[in-house]
């Protein structure tokens, strides 16, 4: 009787597994699912072999390679090129527009635009390019503010500023200097690029936040939107805090990377990333830190953050279409995301799982950002990124006037879209 209830109990189990396995999509023919399917990605073998153990069956040999990220896109492009590469391969939105037309898109028999929308976090549809959905979303890294406790206690603040006006005032009272003007302590990371750590994705955020789509798609493909004023207001304000001589300088190439400078106790704010959170904490383990959602704009009805998302496609080529559908499904299915999350210290990309209260203080705050992360459809991410440090170091070494600048990067990127063959670019 105990054997029977025994194997009941996990019979039972195994359909609870298989129903919330494919309860977001259905991949046809699934019972022919079997045979090998091999994975592509960057993240660690470590956190993605336990995945595979939990959605292996007899009949699918799952392996899966993991790449360095310097040489990812390289070595995708190369194996596809020659007809070979993976069946299933994480991808980063960042890379959607370039891989595009190398992955294999579900259509709507397989996961219809409502479920999409009802399963996964808003900035998850980023993955539905144009009428195709071109992978599903796992995880999010959102970017979030890092705040020293210590210094902001000595400074008499109280707690971590929610809008960028009250950001501006605190660092006027946190930045300190010598009677010649030179920053002794910088008060936070703004206004230059080469060592901000994450410059590029700062600036996103900011855009996003007036609203500003940055690049969207339309029935033309790709095209440059920005909400009118919004990017000369962005590059003002971010640019100022390099600016000598303004109330809010903080910041200058001169100083070293600012990760460093506040792992080292030297910088009393710092944005980074959630999955961050674990390093900054083993470098300098005597830093009394916190975490706080980004700064928001004031009198905004909507909240935004930017994040790091990152899905899983199918390879337009592979020839087990099958077991790599199979497998997408599982790599997204709750308990897998679950697992994954835990070990990265990121954010699921299902709401179902961000809906659970958390009782970790810095989990609750990076699970609150991924339901309002955003990030942008951008057609060639290194070329975006020389763009905009080429604005932005452009203002701050005063050759050219943001307004100048401004009509520079929006030709610029439609330039870059029209090179790239995504779209008009306006």
């Amino acid at each position: 009787m105990t054997n029977f209830k025994l194997l009941i109990s996990l019979m039972f189990g195994a359909f609870l597994f298989i129903g919330v396995l494919f309860l977001v999509i259905s991949p046809q023919n699934t019972t022919s699912a079997k045979g090998d399917v091999e994975i592509w990605g960057t993240v660690k073998s470590e956190h993605v072999r336990p995945l595979i153990d939990m959605i292996k069956t007899n009949q699918i040999n799952i392996s899966y390679e993991q790449k360095a990220g310097s040489t990812y896109i390289s070595e995708l492009i190369e194996a596809f090129a020659g007809g070979k590469g993976p069946d299933v391969f994480f991808l980063p939105h960042e890379l959607i527009v370039r891989f595009s037309d190398k992955v294999y898109p579900l259509s709507k028999e397989v996961i219809s635009e409502r479920d999409f929308r009802d399963v996964f976090i808003r900035e998850g549809e980023l993955f539905r390019y144009g009428d195709n959905t071109l992978g599903l979303p796992m995880y999010v890294d959102p970017l979030v503010m890092y705040w020293n406790r210590d210094v902001f206690a000595s400074a008499n603040i109280a707690t971590p500023p929610q809008y960028w006006t009250t950001l501006v005032d605190d660092v006027k009272t946190l930045v300190s200097y010598t009677d010649a003007g030179e920053i002794v302590s910088p008060a936070v990371a703004l206004g230059e690029f080469v060592n901000i750590t994450h410059a590029k994705d700062l600036l996103s955020l900011l855009l996003l936040q007036t609203g500003s789509d940055i690049i969207e798609i339309n029935d033309d493909g790709l095209e440059v939107s920005f909400i009118a004023g919004a990017l000369e207001s962005v590059l003002r304000f971010y640019t100022e805090f390099a600016r000598p001589g303004k109330d809010t300088y903080t910041w200058n190439r001169s100083l070293d990377e600012a990760r460093n400078m506040f792992i080292a106790g030297d910088l009393p704010i710092y944005f980074g990333y959630a999955s961050e959170l674990s390093g900054i904490v083993v470098q300098n383990p005597h830093l009394d830190i916190d975490m706080a959602t980004i700064p928001q704009l004031q009198g905004m009805s909507t909240r935004t953050t930017y994040g790091s998302l990152m899905g899983v496609a199918i390879a337009r080529y592979t020839d087990n279409l099958p077991g790599a559908q199979y497998v997408q499904a599982g790599l997204v299915s709750e308990e897998v995301i679950a697992s994954l999350v835990q070990s990265l210290n990121v954010a699921p990309a299902r709401t179902s799982l961000l809906s659970i209260p958390q009782e970790d203080a810095f989990k609750d705050v990076y699970y609150q950002s991924a339901l309002f992360a955003r990030g942008w459809l951008d057609p060639q991410p290194k070329t975006s990124y020389t763009i905009l440090k080429d604005v932005v170091e452009s203002i701050t070494s005063g050759r050219a006037r943001v307004s100048e600048v401004s009509t520079t990067l929006i030709r610029d990127f439609q330039t870059l879209i029209r090179e790239t063959g995504t779209g008009a670019g306006y």
